[in-house]
């Protein structure tokens, strides 16, 4: 492994008070942030000079999601997704004198909701305006490696879960396991046949702090997935033995989603690595459940 970096120093974090931010921020407690006080600013990119400067690893985090009950307004996606992406490009013009990495968790709303198996050669298609906004992320950044501002390493996040993960916002695992607590109904639609490829949170830490530190990761795209898929009447099955409850259920006759990720581009780089199972990763999850979950903000 050749190391670009030595992740104890010269690190920025945008999206640090987010679900996956916080969570990195945790383990590299000497990375940059977007301060709360608003120190510094994606809206202004004069504030940035302080958190660009000498910085060799940026990992690009903030954004505003959708999905899952939750949907922004579009000009909202654009400020928080778009036009922040352009300004931390715009920053790194000004106040890097040598090009950094910029690691970006994209999605893979990026893809064509057409297709039942994504590989990173797939079909390029949003069928959601978010999913343009995340395209449109990637484009800038590849844009402005081109043009030799900068090193990348683009992420298609799938279904990322774990502890801190808001529910009725962009988590089917968060919500059923919300909605489960309340003693409240699950509706499941697609007769409980659509299908989630589920990673878990640590696993997507874990891997984002390889492509910091290991050359291989760089300038490349890839699906960031446990790699297969569970109904979900299987993730329900699950959560009823990990919580030892039985939620009443309503079955929702629609079309089922069947979706993989399919991760072998990332495998392969990864090498030996093993991935939280889902019935681990979801005792995990609530075990840890204390944690508070904040919106994600630049």
């Amino acid at each position: 492994m050749k190391n670009l970096v030595d992740l104890k120093e010269h690190v920025a974090i945008t999206g640090s008070n987010g679900f996956v931010g916080s969570k990195l921020n945790q383990r590299l407690p000497n990375a940059r942030i977007l301060d709360l006080d608003k120190k510094h600013r994606l809206e202004e990119i004069d504030t940035l000079k302080t958190f660009l400067e000498d910085v060799k690893v940026v990992f690009h985090l903030a954004e505003i999601n959708a999905g899952s009950g939750y949907s922004p307004a579009n000009k909202s996606m654009i400020k928080n997704n778009v036009l922040a992406t352009r300004n931390l490009i715009d920053g790194v013009r000004r106040f890097c004198s040598e090009k950094p990495l910029i690691v970006l968790l994209s999605s893979i709303h990026v893809y064509s909701a057409e297709e039942d198996i994504y590989t990173e050669n797939s079909e390029i298609g949003p069928s959601s305006y978010y999913g343009l906004t995340k395209l449109v992320q990637e484009l800038l950044i590849q844009e402005a490696a081109k043009n030799g501002l900068v090193d990348y390493c683009i992420f298609r996040g799938s279904n990322i879960y774990g502890a801190g993960c808001r529910p009725n916002y962009n988590s089917a695992v968060a919500t059923f396991i919300d909605r489960i607590e309340k003693n409240e109904k699950l509706e499941l639609f697609g007769n409980g046949e659509s299908q989630l490829d589920l990673i878990y949170v640590d696993d997507v830490i874990n891997i984002l702090i390889r492509a910091g530190e290991d050359s291989q990761f760089k300038n490349d795209v890839y699906n960031l997935s446990y790699g297969s898929s569970v109904s979900i009447k299987k993730l329900i099955d699950i959560l009823k033995t990990v919580t030892q409850t039985q939620p009443e259920i309503r079955l929702v006759n629609s079309v089922p989603a069947k979706l993989t990720v399919n991760n072998s581009k990332l495998k392969k780089v990864l090498g030996t690595y093993a991935f939280v199972d889902l019935q681990k990763g979801l005792e995990m999850t609530i075990k840890k459940k204390s944690c508070k979950p904040t919106l994600v903000v630049t």
